[in-house]
């Protein structure tokens, strides 16, 4: 195995050293673009020596030129977003531990009853992407524990690491919605978590952390219309998860603060309503559930969200 530096993510050299070191569980997903000719497949595997859960994002190439820069870049990206969040400390990305190349189809290893799928082309073959496993989507969140309360703390960490992530590294997700939105479950030593900001820090405890998945249209330098566009994503986001799927009834200091946040309706005035840091402290600092710790930032920079054991 190729041997690289932590905030990297590894390259598996041999190929054969994720069969030999990983086994596979169950399939979690297939998007709904795999159906097609680009077929994509993630699925549940453990990590052999320790019993690490990991979840593996099959992605397709072929060893055309167009197709190989492509994956190089995708590629690339990964080992930057591994960089960044490394850097940062941002746990509401998900932790990528490495990726290796298989010639073989998945599909036909692990999901032989999506038989309907049309033939690979000559000359493809899949990059494996492994990172962290959570099992929690939208969809399995507790009823008992959902509410507007709950969404805020989601909506300021959200807000707080995409500010972080594009502060430092002019970061674009490009790809936020209600699929890529995981949640770590959190034990109760593990649930208080801080934020640093415009010099002063705050700390709030909630029993899930949603973390971002799917970097497929990731990329830095993006500009601000970008990064606004990913804020009006995760409001979007968590909108769907509230009102949709946990049938939360409208409340109309969310709404207030929804529109400080993007604008009235959902939609913003690119010109005159930018989102900003300030913004942040303006939800830290009138909702009850933000204790303010008014600890002065030592230095000038600012740490980011608390640590949790699992993903370090």
């Amino acid at each position: 195995m190729e041997e690289l530096r932590e905030n990297q993510v590894y390259s598996f050299d041999p190929p054969d050293f994720f069969s030999d070191a990983y086994t596979f569980q169950e399939v979690i997903s297939i998007p709904k673009r795999a159906r097609g000719t680009r077929r994509i497949l993630v699925f549940k595997a453990v990590r052999n020596d320790d019993g690490y859960e990991v979840a593996v994002r099959c992605m397709p190439s072929t060893l055309r030129e167009g197709d190989q820069e492509l994956a190089e870049q995708q590629l690339a990206t990964l080992k930057e977003i591994q960089k960044m969040r490394k850097q940062l400390k941002l746990q509401c990305i998900v932790k990528l531990h490495g990726y290796c190349k298989i010639n073989s189809d998945p599909f036909a290893t692990y999901a032989p009853q999506e038989s309907d799928l049309p033939p690979l082309l000559p000359g493809t073959f899949y990059w494996n992407v492994i990172m962290d496993y959570i099992p929690k989507g939208y969809k399995t969140l507790s009823q008992k524990k959902m509410n507007w309360d709950m969404i805020i703390v989601f909506l300021v960490d959200l807000l707080y690491t995409i500010w972080q992530a594009r502060r430092h590294f002019q970061f674009y997700h490009g790809d936020i919605h209600q699929e890529n939105i995981m949640f770590l479950s959190l034990g109760e030593w593990e649930q208080t978590r801080t934020y640093n900001i415009e010099g002063m820090q705050f700390k709030v405890k909630a029993p899930y952390l949603p973390v971002l998945v799917d970097f497929e249209l990731s990329r830095f330098g993006g500009n601000k219309r970008e990064f606004h566009s990913d804020v009006q994503d995760i409001v979007s986001a968590l909108d769907y998860i509230a009102v949709k799927e946990h049938k939360l009834k409208a409340l109309r200091s969310y709404d207030r603060l929804r529109e400080q946040v993007v604008g009235i309706r959902g939609f913003p005035a690119f010109e005159d309503s930018r989102f900003t840091p300030e913004k942040i402290v303006q939800i830290l600092h009138t909702h009850p559930l933000f204790e303010n710790l008014r600890t002065p930032i030592q230095g000038g920079e600012e740490p980011p969200l608390t640590k949790y054991k699992k993903n370090m």
